[in-house]
């Protein structure tokens, strides 16, 4: 771009983020680019107490002299010697003000488009030029790692060799370490073996709050859990919501319950069969852990429970076997059964879930399918396409969170190694075996409840994860709605989008690829996306999954798994072969050790807590959208959460266990933890 002579005064409005590190001493180099060339590079210094200070979270407005560009197309920054993160830059010339949202680490210089969203085709040839060189440095820094069969990733060992716009913010990362520091402190085990060595009742397990985690205060469930009840309530609104479905016309062959199991459970004169025909039964299957290899001293069998949802619309369990091919050393249990033998089958249901929730449905199918997205995002569309705007906060610290917990979580000698029974390299084959079945479309909640037959509300009443989870995805999908079609008006412009076909084609080919593995399904990542229509859809299951299902899949981790008997991760003793047995001696040693709790309670503590730099749905203090329609829809979203979060503080009011987890105001933007 050849410069004017002419010359003109800019005004520079210039935010520093307010993020430990942020500011920068010393001057600045801006050059600004427009229809008419280059500015050449200008100096932004400002003097205060005799030194040059870009303040952290401040705001300082210089006017420097260069040539005239024109209209303003991009501006670049340059930094010498340091690191700086800007916010806004607002440059006017001659009252004319171009914006350029840059929120990127500057540590030798960006190029940043003005804050109009555009597709590459409504580009001229220089600023297509600029689209292609960032999305090349991209590339160059992010290359992809095969991951063993699982989903790609960056290729990069450890979170402090990320870049430096993909790594957590300092306040994020002092969190993470406090968190540590704090489930180090609260369960050091001289501190609880001080007061016992060996857990010999349950109410040995509520002393482990008593050293200080949750404010000394016991989980609620501790209250509720052994109750039938309450082991059901948590298939429906629990941490893991999605495992439960409808049993249509007949029960699996390997399952033989029959009347004579269930007559005790059923309403007098209901038959089994007639339960199912009206919708009322239910089934858990952990038939994914077959096979998957535990240690020696850990047991976890692929168990099954069917549900019932009785005359009094209350979800209750009638059956459990532990598993997968019915035999006289593998009974069918009932709530009929002796106590003990109840209490004992329940938990190892509730230990096989824990795996699958944790390996399948929270890592694989929100962290591990959602980081190769913003992966190839960013290695093919540039940061002034309305796709990345849309995307890009929906995607903070995915990729940081997931590097470190593939050192610190799933890693040798990781919590999973140390706190779950597939650890030591099961929970491994177990995320190759979850991605073989892996199927894009379940990404879709209407159509993944309608897949598990549970989307109807009359026949299986108190299911809050889906009342809410449908309320969400409506708002996520108008929202997604109305900033598509703002910028496509048709789907001609859609195919002629060849920055989302690169994305689509990335995804698919590299990021989430079929690897084409013995009973490997079809993973049904779009080769293509060809219509306004698709494109919505698409968007919406990746904004949906970093936020909500991701909210509902984490945040109640200490909920459910910080009191052991409620759902135990380990099970240190064989499961029970034959009734009338099992003591309740044989329960305790069964759940496990002081120490499987003291990693049970700290490691959830630590993924379900908040984060004091959280950012939450619908909120979005980086100002990447320009668009009078765009900002528009934003408010309008944010109208639709405030309303939603009234609906169900109004629900939570009158029920006994209030649902919180798709709470708004819980539901963080991104994958963070």
């Amino acid at each position: 771009m050849a410069s004017k002579k002419k010359k003109v005064q800019y005004d520079v409005v210039i935010e520093t983020m307010n993020t430990s590190g942020a500011g920068y001493e010393g001057s600045i180099f801006l050059t600004v680019f427009g229809k008419d060339g280059s500015s050449g590079e200008l100096t932004l210094s400002k003097v205060k107490w005799f030194r040059e200070d870009f303040t952290q979270g401040g705001s300082e407005t210089i006017s420097v002299e260069g040539a005239d560009v024109g209209d303003l197309y991009a501006i670049r920054l340059r930094v010498q010697n340091d690191q700086w993160k800007p916010g806004m830059v607002k440059v006017t010339k001659q009252n004319v003000a171009g914006y350029f949202p840059c929120y990127q680490w500057v540590t030798t210089d960006i190029t940043v488009r003005e804050a109009k969203a555009t597709l590459a085709f409504e580009d001229n040839k220089d600023l297509v030029a600029l689209r292609q060189e960032e999305v090349g440095k991209w590339r160059e820094i992010l290359p992809w790692h095969d991951w063993e069969s699982m989903p790609s990733y960056p290729d990069y060992p450890d979170h402090d060799a990320l870049p430096r716009d993909l790594q957590f913010e300092s306040e994020k990362r002092r969190d993470m370490n406090d968190y540590r520091k704090e489930g180090v402190y609260n369960f050091l085990l001289q501190k609880v073996v001080s007061v016992f060595k060996d857990i010999e009742t349950y109410y040995d397990y509520t002393k482990f709050f008593k050293a200080g985690v949750n404010d000394g205060k016991v989980p609620d469930v501790a209250h509720r859990w052994r109750t039938d009840r309450e082991f059901a309530r948590q298939f429906l609104q629990g941490v893991h919501p999605t495992a439960i479905r409808r049993v249509e016309k007949t029960l699996p062959k390997k399952f033989p319950v029959t009347d004579d199991h269930v007559k005790g459970s059923l309403g007098r004169g209901v038959t089994l069969q007639q339960a199912i025909d009206a919708g009322h039964i239910y089934m858990v299957d952990c038939e994914l852990l077959v096979g998957i290899p535990v240690p020696e001293d850990r047991y976890v069998t692929p168990a099954m429970a069917l549900f019932y949802v009785n005359a009094n619309d209350t979800l209750v369990p009638i059956a459990i076997q532990l598993e997968q091919e019915p035999g006289p050393g593998n009974p069918i249990w009932t709530p009929q059964d002796p106590h003990q033998d109840w209490l004992l089958v329940k938990a190892f249901l509730k230990c096989a879930d824990a795996q699958i929730h944790e390996i399948h449905g929270h890592l694989l199918h929100t962290h591990l399918v959602m980081e190769p997205v913003m992966t190839s995002l960013l290695r093919n569309v540039p940061r002034c396409h309305p796709i990345f705007k849309l995307l890009i906060p929906h995607m903070r610290y995915t990729i940081a969170i997931n590097t470190l917990g593939r050192v610190t979580l799933v890693g040798t000698g990781g919590f999973v190694d140390r706190g779950m029974a597939v650890g030591g390299g099961g929970h491994l084959d177990l995320i190759r075996l979850g991605y073989r079945k892996f199927d894009w479309r379940l990404l879709n909640v209407p159509h993944a409840l309608a897949k598990r037959k549970v989307d109807d509300a009359a026949k299986l009443p108190a299911y809050y994860y889906r009342d809410d989870s449908l309320k969400l995805w409506d708002a996520i999908k108008t929202f997604v709605k109305e900033i598509v079609r703002i910028y496509y008006k048709g789907d001609k412009q859609v195919k002629q989008d060849s920055e989302l076909k690169s994305w689509i084609d990335d995804l698919h080919t590299k990021g989430l690829p079929q690897h084409g593995l013995p009973g490997e399904v079809d993973h049904n990542v779009p080769k293509s996306i060809d219509s306004v229509a698709d494109l919505i859809e698409f968007l919406t299951c990746i904004v949906f999954c970093c936020s909500a299902q991701h909210a509902a899949e984490n945040f109640g981790q200490f909920d459910a798994y910080s009191f052991n008997p409620n759902a135990p991760m380990i099970m240190r003793q064989p499961p029970p072969t034959k009734k009338g047995e099992v003591t309740p001696e044989r329960v305790l040693a069964s759940l496990g050790t002081v120490e499987d709790s003291c990693t049970q309670i700290a490691a959830t503590w630590t993924l379900a807590t908040f984060s004091e730099d959280e950012v939450f749905l619908g909120d979005y203090p980086e100002r990447h959208f320009k668009e009078d329609a765009a900002v528009k829809a934003i408010e309008g979203f944010q109208a639709e959460l405030r309303r939603i979060e009234a609906e169900i503080n109004e629900r939570n009011d009158g029920i006994e266990v209030p649902y919180i987890y798709l709470k708004p105001s819980r539901v963080p933007n991104s994958i963070a933890v």
